[in-house]
């Protein structure tokens, strides 16, 4: 059981679960339930949001439900069938002002599956397995004018794999997995506020894959500086019905020169083709003035339009790692790890990321129409998600249309460091672990159309920082453990402000303590019962203020959140 609470503002968020399971000589089986309940945040509940048009929240009203359950049965000597299930309905509520009537959206997602699964020995250190699974998504949003759209998606799949030991090197095993899927995916949408036919689509996709590991150099024959040397080569084949194939691969190699020493590198291709969602979900469109160096008035009424595109074609990533993992002998206690990455994708499915500055950076031309269909701009304003900042007037009144649906990206290219360092340290006092996970990005850089130049758009608003890092100390000592961990969010550029203003950096401290009674308590009902209390943003910072320009929430939504101070208490009970 779980309770926590925003210090500052109405925000209750409560959790409750349970789970039981048990094991017997050829089998196994669990269930387990959880139901939580978030109250929403209000943009008076804080003072870098109260200009916003009341009533408005920053964050919806949320209540889940969820149920999962797991069991396998033995039916002889390797031979197992095991299976799960899941049944999941959340329902989320937010209050918005579209001009100046106020509305509420209504979303329910009711989300349930299954599957069942074969695994056999087939001897010679060789095994098989089959599965079988569906899921289903269910997706339906109500306005405060009575529209309603509904979608609702399946997927069917059948799998089938073998893994085994091909043969015996002086290294170790070879070892060897292969197998195939097919799987079909539905997807079907009704919207109440159009005329036209909903969507309905369907795809069949074939996939076939293998893996090979190949231990070169192992502990029966290491020589100096090559203590571990390992080969590991993948393979995928797909094909699409609507898509087209698509062969994808990836190598991987491990060497380790000494003990407690290893050097990492990957590469590897992949594919991947739009989601329905993607080709036909919600489509929204919002009306206001924007900001316009040709216009006599300084701005232009615009419609931005948002959501899906059926244009959409696949996108494609090539990905190369490289790393070390350093853990010596003489020092157990230590571990330090550091990988680079590299990925370049081809055609990434994104929106081209323009926003207020739409209409006064040349970048953006390709995204404007300054003489849009006017069925066009009726289409937009018939979406329940589109919204009317300027009262009553009418979408097809609009001097321009900035296209920012979602699209394939000419080239994204993404280059970053990721690291980790850890202690642990015993003393007569507790045991301590020292812990420093940290994320660097050198560049990603976006090229929307083939004839643009490259723009790098680490460390400016709604992108990510240069830097993040988190830095915790963890103390336990007999039943009692605390954490304490600081996060910083490197500072920003807000372009989308003119001039370019620099938003300052974002640093947060969390705090957890727990009490573990144990087992040995004189009390049957006080045995294996945990009891915590935790802080998030314990010293109560407001996120850096990063103005919209327009009538979005002053703070970078994609890399700060505005919950402030939140306590939470929480039992753990183990019967």
């Amino acid at each position: 059981m779980r309770y926590g609470s925003a210090t500052s503002g109405d925000l209750d968020d409560i959790q409750v679960g349970q789970a039981f399971g048990t094991t017997w000589s050829t089998g196994h089986a669990l269930i387990s339930y959880d139901y939580q309940r978030r109250d929403n945040l209000d943009t008076n509940d804080r003072a870098f949001t109260r200009d916003q048009p009341d009533p408005s929240d920053i964050l919806p009203r949320q209540e889940r439900n969820s149920v999962f359950l797991t069991a396998g049965q033995s039916l002889s000597d390797g031979v197992e069938v095991f299976g799960d299930a899941f049944y999941s309905k959340r329902r989320a509520n937010i209050r918005q002002v579209l001009g100046t009537v106020a509305n509420e959206l209504i979303q329910k997602t009711e989300q349930y599956g299954a599957s069942l699964g074969l695994q056999a020995a087939l001897g010679a250190n060789w095994q098989s397995e089959l599965v079988g699974s569906f899921s289903q998504n269910d997706l339906s949003s109500l306005t405060g004018s009575g529209s309603v759209d509904s979608t609702s998606s399946t997927t069917w799949s059948l799998e089938g794999k073998v893994d085994g030991s091909l043969l015996v090197l002086p290294g170790g095993d070879v070892k060897l997995a292969a197998g195939g899927q097919v799987r079909r995916e539905t997807f079907k949408e009704v919207r109440s506020s159009l005329t036209e036919p909903g969507v309905d689509a369907d795809r069949t996709i074939y996939a076939f894959f293998s893996e090979i590991f190949v231990p070169l150099v192992g502990k029966d024959n290491r020589k100096s500086g090559i203590e571990r040397l390992e080969l590991t080569v993948a393979g995928r084949y797909e094909n699409y019905n609507d898509f087209g194939s698509s062969t994808d691969s990836k190598l991987g190699l491990l060497w380790s020169p000494i003990e407690g020493v290893n050097l990492r590198g990957t590469y590897g291709t992949s594919f991947r083709a739009p989601l329905f969602r993607e080709l036909f979900g919600a489509v929204g469109g919002f009306f206001l003035p924007f900001p316009d160096p040709s216009s006599p008035s300084g701005s232009t009424l615009a419609v931005f339009g948002q959501g899906s595109n059926p244009n959409l074609q696949p996108e494609a990533a090539t990905t190369w790692t490289a790393g070390f993992d350093i853990a010596p002998p003489s020092l157990p206690n230590l571990s330090i790890r550091a990988t680079y990455f590299n990925i370049s994708f081809n055609d990434r499915i994104s929106t081209a990321g323009a926003l207020f500055d739409a209409l006064s950076n040349p970048r953006w031309a390709f995204l404007v129409d300054r003489s849009p269909d006017p069925a066009l701009l009726a289409f937009f304003e018939a979406q329940p998600e589109s919204l009317n900042f300027t009262g009553d007037i009418p979408f097809t009144e609009a001097g321009a249309l900035i296209d920012e649906r979602l699209r394939n990206l000419s080239s994204v290219l993404t280059r970053g460091l990721d690291a980790n360092l850890s202690y642990a340290l015993g003393s007569d006092v507790g045991s301590f672990v020292f812990n420093l996970a940290s994320t660097y990005l050198f560049e990603q850089s976006e090229q929307v159309l083939t004839a643009d130049i490259p723009v790098d758009i680490v460390g400016t608003v709604r992108n990510p920082p240069n830097l993040k890092l988190r830095g915790s100390i963890n103390w336990s000592y007999e039943g009692f453990s605390t954490n304490l961990a600081v996060n910083y969010i490197d500072g920003f550029r807000n372009d989308q402000v003119s001039p370019v203003v620099n938003v300052s950096s974002w640093t947060t401290v969390d705090m957890n303590i727990n009490y573990s009674i144990g087992d040995d308590s004189s009390s049957k009902w006080l045995d294996n019962t945990v009891f915590s209390i935790s802080a998030l943003n314990l010293f109560d910072r407001d996120p850096p203020f990063a103005a919209s320009g327009s009538f979005d929430l002053d703070f970078d939504i994609a890399n700060a959140n505005a919950l402030g101070l939140t306590i939470a208490f929480q039992i753990t009970k183990q019967w």
